[in-house]
């Protein structure tokens, strides 16, 4: 579960930072097939121009699954923002002592309009 954190924590302060790429390019080979380069950086920008600076984030559900494909761990975070709270949904792919970015959702009212 720590592994899953961190990531999430370094995914924070690389949105934060603009990172797009490297989120990009540290994300996991399942990410990477759904979502191609320019697209990730869309969306992420899309969220930081609707929502404003985030700066502080809380987990509000965790929780381990298993399949065929891994070991994942599901996240929710709430995340307050200039603009606004952003509901934010991770799924963190564990290997033993490695973790990755697997999928990646955001949810804010704001993110639905032009």
């Amino acid at each position: 579960m720590n592994l899953a954190i961190g990531i999430i924590d370094q995914f924070h302060r690389q949105f934060l930072a603009g990172e797009d790429n490297v989120i990009y390019d540290q994300a996991s080979d399942h990410y990477r097939s759904t979502m191609t380069r320019e697209l990730n950086h869309a969306y992420l920008e899309r969220i930081r121009s609707k929502m404003g600076t985030c700066s502080s984030s809380r987990a509000i559900r965790l929780f381990v699954t298993r399949s065929t494909r891994g070991t994942f761990v599901s996240a929710s975070y709430l995340t307050e923002c200039t603009n606004g709270q952003l509901t934010e949904v991770f799924v963190i792919g564990v290997e033993e002592r490695d973790a990755k970015l697997d999928r990646y959702g955001a949810q804010s009212p704001r993110l639905m309009v032009n």
